[in-house]
């Protein structure tokens, strides 16, 4: 009994998974090489798949991009295995795998987070230290960050490649004993690579998240990307993008309004009795906002606020330009299949990795999205 039981079981995850297959197999036909149209230009999209097998992931935390003999390299943590996976997007196929060491003169503490760093070494942000190495594991250097009693960890450009201008990179600082505390202070710090100094950049979180920051916090998790004058950042939780000029030393606010009319507003009232996780799945949110074009237009993906978590969500796609303006819209089918979250962007269009259980265990599936004139 116990036996048939079982068999049944693995055949059911088995029916599943192939369905996924087909599910994902149809939508790659009908969405690979797919041009979205609307009035003054095209959303061209296009599919990058790569075979990678059972030793890698099929979606990975966060990755990050590098342009490397002219071809578009990409890294992201395997956690599984304890390395940092490098893969050719242009060719569509796995470099290698470079494994993090536990002990030993090469020996890695805590790895938090990995990231491109030039042509062959890759940046390692652990819980204390900052480690670079090569592409065979060798760490070239290690810095101790002295934080003076404050508590920093993980890069905050996690969800893209990291940003760093000569000897300075950046980290989001935290965390504190509790959210109101962290969420009135400045959340990103730089860090300089020659001098080893720490400088608090003036970032701040929003005032309707000060004013009750243990609502709902899936819904503030910040992003942040940089450009060559300062940041542009914003929450899940909120349609503003927030620029940081650094020749000003201030933030400006840019409330940026969805041109689809949603019919149902994303307010708590809304939704009696309803958990914070639930709430999150069916609100209003809004994803990364990340160059595109040579930093002439932002691409932001955004969902609709729907009544239930069971409802087919929708999906569309804001091009923003300079003037933090949306010049269009575009509706993106089967949005759902998509983690908007560790979007990111080579400077041209932008890259959205697609879920495992709509690809298969063996194969690491993006979306690349481009912006055309008509």
């Amino acid at each position: 009994m116990i036996l048939s039981c079982l068999l049944i079981t693995l055949m059911m995850k088995e029916i599943y998974r192939v369905c996924s297959l087909l599910l994902f197999t149809i939508l790659s036909l009908m969405s690979c090489n797919r041009t979205i149209k609307s009035s003054a230009y095209m959303l061209e999209k296009d599919t990058v798949s790569i075979h990678v097998g059972y030793a890698y992931l099929a979606d990975y935390f966060q990755y990050t991009i590098e342009k490397i003999d002219g071809e578009t390299i990409l890294s992201g943590y395997n956690y599984l295995t304890n390395s940092v996976d490098l893969f050719n997007l242009d060719k569509a196929e796995v470099i290698k795998s470079v494994v993090l060491q536990n002990e030993g003169p090469n020996e890695i503490v805590a790895p938090m987070s990995a990231h491109l760093f030039g042509v062959d070494s890759i940046l390692i942000h652990g819980t204390y230290s900052i480690y670079l190495i090569d592409w065979n594991g060798r760490v070239i250097w290690e810095k101790e960050i002295n934080t003076n009693g404050r508590t920093y960890s993980k890069s905050v450009f996690h969800y893209s490649k990291i940003i760093w201008e000569g000897e300075w990179i950046f980290f989001w600082k935290y965390p504190w004993s509790n959210l109101a505390e962290l969420t009135q202070d400045n959340f990103v710090v730089k860090y300089n690579l020659v001098t080893e100094e720490l400088v608090d950049v003036p970032i701040y979180f929003n005032d309707e998240i000060k004013a009750d920051p243990n609502s709902y916090p899936e819904m503030w998790y910040p992003f942040i990307a940089k450009n060559s004058n300062g940041f542009v950042y914003g929450f899940p939780m909120t349609s503003n993008l927030y620029y940081y000029s650094e020749s000003e030393n201030r933030s400006f606010t840019y409330n940026i309004e969805s041109t689809v009319n949603n019919q149902f507003a994303s307010s708590k009232k809304n939704y009696p009795h309803i958990t914070s996780y639930d709430y999150c799945q069916v609100a209003e949110n809004y994803f990364p906002a990340l160059p595109i074009q040579g930093n002439d237009y932002l691409f932001r993906l955004h969902r609709l606020d729907r009544y239930d978590k069971n409802q087919k969500p929708s999906y569309y796609a804001m091009i923003v330009n300079k003037e933090f303006k949306i010049i269009q819209e575009f509706e993106i089918e089967n949005g759902e299949i998509y983690f908007p979250y560790q979007s990111f962007s080579d400077g041209e269009g932008v890259y959205i990795p697609v879920k495992a259980e709509y690809t298969g265990e063996s194969n690491l599936v993006f979306h690349y999205f481009a912006l055309c004139t008509k």
